[in-house]
């Protein structure tokens, strides 16, 4: 079964928009007053990060005491009586992607002494925002190569602007930082262009690379790892096509095998911690919170200006209108893509507290946009090929809008005009547009303060 895809030649074009995302996302973190404010040592990006100085610095992956010394949040590390020591809440993966960044930071803090090599001055900061930035960037990379298989220059240009700065993916390489959606994004758009690679070439390095980042998906975070229906379900639309599949994993079975073993052996990483710290192999970590797949709120997760994915991020609306443009181009695709994001979304707005804390829109479903390029491109490909130029013209206006809106807000959220978690549709439209307000008259607009509390006493388990 062989999927064969022209080549589209052309400029460069497609190069801009990730030379104006690394532009856009350096000047708004030259502005950042808080880069001695260790943010690195402060809530979840505290513990997705402490494993790398537990291990390169404070030689402390058992109990990680030196967090309450050095003034880092240790909240998420929870005490285990059978074997002394204490397991971290958040898993090792994100640690994996930091540590390169790491490294750079404490090398250069041993060398220079000017400033102290504790894992959490200022050029640990610094470094940590560009590991973000540039695992986004190293993304956005790969959707390029994918996309311009498929799609004209215009098109994958005009995918790539929207993704990296019309979608709250610009938000957590700017703003909010730390946090394993920039990596996880990474992530996926890699795994899109492995499984389209393997079942061109059935290459074992296309596998075995695909293993590793299934692999790194599983340890970062665990829910993402619905991933693996895209290489499952790739190039299956029929019952003629499913039998295809399967005599094709029946002849590279062994390869297949090989691809899951890498799986494993990333996996190992994670399991590893857990036996060394809980004595058990496999260990819920995120104790008092769980999943409700009875009551999914994806309803709400979609559409709630609470944290709505298409009210914050409209481009995720006009990707998935491209399923159907897709259908008519490479109908062969849209079923692993829709079988993936109908499990997807299901899944992440299953879990109890489906708003996700204090986030801009609906951070979980950041990595999902790696994969939604390709119906945005299929739907930005029929506009472009309308004869009227009052539709294209309409449709790039709204683009920018959108674009606009996601940059403006990103800034309004940033300045606590947009709430992170009351958000209300009274609230949404009192501040639209605004940089600034009376954050005491705001109150009223909101999501009722004891409204919110007793939500939350209702959802966490002590």
């Amino acid at each position: 079964m062989k999927c064969n895809f022209k080549i589209r030649s052309g400029s460069n074009i497609s190069l801009v928009p990730l030379l104006l995302f690394a532009i856009v996302n350096t000047w708004v973190l030259s502005y950042r007053q808080e880069w001695n404010s260790k943010e690195y040592a402060q809530s979840d990006p505290a513990g997705y990060y402490i494993y790398v100085p537990a291990t390169f610095i404070y030689h402390d992956l058992g109990r990680m005491d030196f967090a309450a010394k050095t003034g880092v949040h240790d909240y998420y590390l929870y005490e285990q009586k059978a074997t002394g020591k204490r397991t971290n809440k958040y898993p090792a993966g994100l640690a994996i992607s930091e540590t390169p960044f790491f490294l750079l930071a404490h090398a250069w803090c041993l060398t220079t002494h000017r400033y102290p090599a504790d894992g959490y001055s200022t050029p640990y900061e610094v470094t940590g925002a560009i590991c973000g930035m540039a695992w986004a960037l190293l993304g956005l990379l790969i959707l390029r190569r994918f996309l311009s298989e498929r799609f004209s220059q215009p098109v994958v240009a005009t995918s790539l602007l929207c993704i990296a700065l019309g979608t709250n993916l610009y938000h957590y390489t700017a703003y909010d930082l730390g946090l394993s959606h920039c990596f996880t994004f990474f992530l996926f758009a890699a795994i899109l262009y492995l499984t389209a690679e393997w079942h061109k070439t059935f290459l074992l390095k296309h596998i075995l690379l695909l293993g590793l980042a299934l692999g790194l998906v599983l340890i970062t975070r665990p829910t993402d790892f619905i991933i693996v229906l895209l290489p499952l379900f790739w190039n299956v639309y029929s019952i003629r096509s499913l039998k295809e599949k399967l005599l094709l994993i029946k002849r590279y079975f062994a390869r297949i095998l090989a691809g899951i073993a890498v799986i494993l052996l990333i996996a190992g990483i994670q399991m590893a911690y857990w036996r060394y710290t809980s004595g058990s192999l496999i260990y819920f970590s995120y104790q008092g919170e769980y999943f409700d797949f009875l009551h999914s709120r994806f309803v709400k997760g979609l559409f709630s200006y609470r944290k709505g994915w298409f009210i914050y991020t409209p481009v995720a609306f006009i990707g998935m209108l491209g399923f159907y443009g897709l259908w008519k181009k490479q109908k062969q695709l849209v079923p692993a893509l829709a079988i993936f994001f109908i499990v997807f979304i299901y899944v992440v707005f299953s879990w109890k507290m489906w708003w996700y804390g204090c986030s801009f829109g609906c951070r979980p479903l950041i990595e999902g946009l790696a994969v939604l390029s390709l119906p945005f491109a299929a739907f930005t490909e029929d506009i472009l090929r309308l004869h009227k130029r009052v539709y294209k013209a309409g449709y790039f206006t709204l683009i920018a809008f959108f674009i606009a809106l996601n940059i403006f807000q990103s800034y309004q959220y940033s300045a606590a005009i947009i709430s992170c978690d009351r958000e209300t549709r009274a609230s949404y439209w009192h501040v639209f547009g605004k940089t600034k307000v009376d954050l005491n008259e705001l109150e009223q607009y909101q999501l009722h303060g004891k409204e919110y509390w007793d939500e939350r006493g209702r959802i966490v388990r002590p």
